[in-house]
């Protein structure tokens, strides 16, 4: 008996030995190649190939030496009341009154006089008194202050004045963008004058209209100023009045939400006046002018937008208009315009970090970076490549990473891999990157493609007719969208 389960166990152990070699077996020939093809049949279809190519880098290095030239833009308020002194007094036959507001300040203790209607009728006697005046003396300083490099223009805005034209808002110089200071000075002194008078102006405040035109005057900007720096953008909004101007040109006098006012005492009543939205969906003046302002903020990235209120304007909707509330100032008193402006100059030419760029090169000579985290290079190399299969997935061996290093004849920076290691032809993809040293001494990592739409990888095929090796299109590797290069200039 004893023998008889001895057999049996050694039968069960055979029978197991015999079931394991069959499974071995099948997963081996579950591995070989389809159709019955031996190994030596499928490398004679499909020949081993080599891959070779070229890689540029496109630097990019963080500038934070340099001052940014400065594009200004002065919306300038040329409506009648900016011919009345700070304190809103006029001059009307010969006769002084106060014509603003019988709330303003009246140290003269003048007649309040209602039939005001500007510079036409009611200018101020002294003429160096005048808003108008004492703004374009400001800007006039302003110019020059300017740097080489700067350049100017100036929107002046008003209705009812054919010297500025249907648009209620012209462009001065005319000739364009300038950094002439003779031809700015003048062209501030021709904005808005009413009949030949630089210091006299008239009609109403289309303030919306005047920040569209500026809008467009962006246009006409040169992509970088002589010295190849971008242009700093920075817009200052002057005015003493409430926006009481349609878009479409017309008067806003509110009969629909304000007909308990008289008409004139509407058009200079902000809120609810000239806010929100008309039952026909038009935006009200003082709306629409935020509108216009948020537009040229998202045409414009980075553009900087001051206001600034003159005398005794109410100010809704400017805060609103500028990039930020601290760029809103008020300048009621007539000495506070020129220090406003001198304050906004210095905070313009503050050196901020400008990102410059390079021509694409393989020189990586006295820009080598060695590894980085997350990014390792080879010995005597700077980088790697990486080929995927159709499937994404990345491959095994030699074939998975390919060193990126220097050519010691052409210089070029290559990458090969050998025939006897090479691919069969097919659909792959390839991710690539160059670790390398700015020249503002920081090392940062190169791994997105340069192409039509820019990509972190790239299909290529290798065709079945290719003989040894398949050579690549050279690659250009930039800074990845997503790094700032402002941000890694401080870190060391």
């Amino acid at each position: 008996m004893l023998t008889t389960f001895f057999l049996q166990s050694v039968s069960y152990r055979i029978l197991a030995l015999i079931l394991l070699m069959f499974t071995l077996t099948s997963n081996v020939a579950w591995a070989q190649p389809h159709n019955n093809e031996t190994d030596g049949e499928v490398a004679e279809r499909l020949p081993s190939v080599g891959v070779t190519g070229k890689v540029l880098v496109q630097p990019q290095w963080a500038d934070t030496e340099s001052r940014q030239p400065i594009a200004y833009q002065i919306i300038l308020d040329v409506s009648g009341s900016m011919s009345w002194d700070f304190n809103g007094y006029g001059t009307v036959s010969g006769r002084n009154y106060q014509c603003q507001s019988p709330d303003n300040p009246n140290p003269l203790e003048l007649p309040y006089y209602s039939r005001c209607y500007g510079g036409p009728n009611s200018a101020w006697r002294v003429a160096e008194e005048r808003r108008i005046y004492i703004a374009k003396q400001a800007i006039n300083d302003l110019v020059d202050q300017m740097e080489e490099e700067d350049v100017m223009r100036i929107v002046a805005f008003a209705s009812g004045n054919h010297i500025i034209g249907r648009a209620n808002a012209k462009v001065y110089p005319e000739a364009g963008w300038s950094g002439d200071r003779n031809a700015l000075e003048q062209a501030v002194l021709m904005a808005g004058d009413w009949q030949g008078d630089p210091y006299n102006t008239r009609g109403g405040t289309p303030s919306a209209q005047a920040v569209q035109v500026g809008r467009g005057v962006w246009d006409e900007l040169p992509e970088t100023a002589p010295n190849g720096i971008e242009y700093k953008q920075v817009v200052i909004f002057m005015t003493d009045g409430v926006a009481n101007i349609f878009l479409n040109g017309q008067t806003n006098t509110a009969r629909d939400i304000c007909g308990h006012m008289p008409s004139p005492q509407a058009v200079s009543t902000a809120d609810p006046c000239q806010l929100g939205v008309t039952n026909n969906g038009t935006l009200r003046p003082i709306t629409a002018m935020i509108d216009q302002a948020s537009q040229m903020k998202q045409e414009q990235p980075g553009i900087d937008i001051y206001t600034i209120g003159l005398a005794q304007v109410d100010s809704t909707g400017l805060s609103e208009v500028a990039s930020q509330p601290d760029m809103h100032f008020m300048a009621s008193e007539p000495g506070f315009v020129d220090d406003v402006l001198m304050v906004i100059n210095e905070r313009a030419e503050q050196i901020t970090c400008l990102v410059r760029r390079g021509a694409a090169t393989s020189d990586i000579s006295g820009h080598e970076a060695g590894s980085l985290p997350g990014f390792l290079v080879p010995k005597e190399g700077h980088g790697y490549v990486t080929i995927r299969d159709s499937e994404g997935y990345a491959l095994h061996g030699d074939q998975r990473r390919i060193p990126i290093v220097t050519d010691p004849v052409s210089g070029y920076l290559v990458y090969h891999l050998p025939v006897e290691m090479g691919l069969t032809p097919g659909e792959y993809s390839l991710e690539a990157y160059v670790n390398y040293r700015g020249n503002d001494g920081i090392a940062r990592t190169y791994r997105w493609l340069v192409t039509e739409t820019g990509t972190s990888s790239l299909n290529f095929t290798v065709p079945t007719d290719t003989e040894n090796v398949y050579e690549m299109e050279s690659l250009v590797l930039d800074l990845a969208p997503d790094i700032d290069v402002c941000s890694t200039a401080s870190t060391p």
